[in-house]
């Protein structure tokens, strides 16, 4: 799975379609994502995807930009999947962290090490 990135403000999180397949050959068909939440470093990600990304995302500069506004207030610790046309779906993204408070996140989501 491709990479996670903070958003040029603080409503959205940015990521890149990955450029091969879960059986490693080039990405044949058209992808979805699935969002996966925990709430803190010591939880497991649950197994079922706390959202599914439509396939109306923008792109921008390459990027596909996710609002977070439909997220509940809190902590959120994130990763993406990618699912293929065969319903396989990818390893875990890397993490990003960002908490909402109020329905905003008070400042941009940050990247978790």
């Amino acid at each position: 799975m491709a990479d996670l990135e903070r958003g040029a403000n603080p409503l959205d999180f940015r990521f890149f379609a990955p450029t091969e397949d879960v059986d490693g050959g080039p990405v044949d068909g058209p992808l979805t994502y699935n969002v996966y939440r925990k709430g803190s470093d010591t939880e497991a990600f649950p197994a079922t995807a706390y959202v599914q990304l439509p396939p109306t995302l923008v792109l921008e500069n390459g990027a596909y930009v996710v609002p977070v506004e439909g997220f509940v207030d809190g902590r959120h610790i994130i990763a993406l999947t990618a699912v293929d046309a065969n319903d396989e779906e990818s390893a875990f993204s890397q993490t990003l962290g960002f908490t909402i408070s109020d329905g905003i996140p008070p400042n941009p989501p940050v990247l978790l090490a």
